[in-house]
């Protein structure tokens, strides 16, 4: 006797796409939401009087991007965390001319020295972190400033205040074989809406019973 709804005739065979589909959701919303900043600690000078105001901004600043663990630590005093200070430096091979007289370490691998822009600070753990691996950019003026200074692959790259640090490239604008290289840049507000708009799609078919 042929089935009364051809289309229920193929419900298994669906089963099988349909978890293969809401895998592709779950790896492509870990992809969108791949990286978020947890822990900082600032490593200040307790002699400059004028940091406190920059430390108590950029405080909400990391506060409002879901930073929670921050912690401040006086190099001056403390020589311990001057040591620390130090080795950090070391570590990712900080010039002298890049070291600033206040550091802030986000998950132990991302270097801002100085007073940092904190707008760029924040667009860069917001949007651009997950595309390094680590980080190292200075400017260390309270005043106003043209410029700042990103240490990338040993060289000092001077670019302009506005221009995020994702773009403050040594190699960008330049050509690979007589070819420009291009940067794509997803819409995450798109993609995470079109991700939401297929589950949707799934969940009313599950709901219908057409897909079980």
């Amino acid at each position: 006797m042929p089935s009364a709804c051809p289309l229920f005739f193929s419900e298994k065979r669906l089963v099988l796409p349909v978890k293969m589909l809401l895998f592709a959701l779950l790896v492509l919303s870990g992809l969108v939401f791949a990286y978020a900043p947890q822990s900082a600690i600032v490593y200040k000078n307790e002699a400059c009087g004028h940091c406190t105001s920059y430390i108590s901004s950029l405080y909400q600043t990391l506060d409002s991007i879901g930073v929670k663990q921050i912690e401040i630590k006086d190099f001056l005093s403390d020589q311990e965390a001057r040591g620390d200070v130090a080795s950090i430096q070391d570590k990712f091979k900080v010039p002298v001319e890049l070291q600033g007289h206040l550091l802030t370490v986000v998950d132990g691998k991302y270097l801002f020295e100085g007073h940092f822009p904190l707008e760029l600070m924040k667009k860069f753990l917001v949007d651009e972190a997950q595309d390094f691996d680590s980080l190292v950019v200075t400017q260390d003026s309270m005043g106003d400033v043209d410029s700042y200074f990103h240490l990338k692959d040993g060289v000092i790259q001077e670019c302009p205040i506005s221009q995020p640090i994702s773009e403050c490239d040594s190699h960008a604008g330049k050509s690979v074989a007589g070819l420009d290289v291009l940067k794509v840049k997803f819409d995450s507000n798109a993609l995470v809406l079109a991700l939401l708009g297929v589950a949707l799609v799934v969940l009313v078919l599950l709901y219908s019973g057409v897909i079980k």
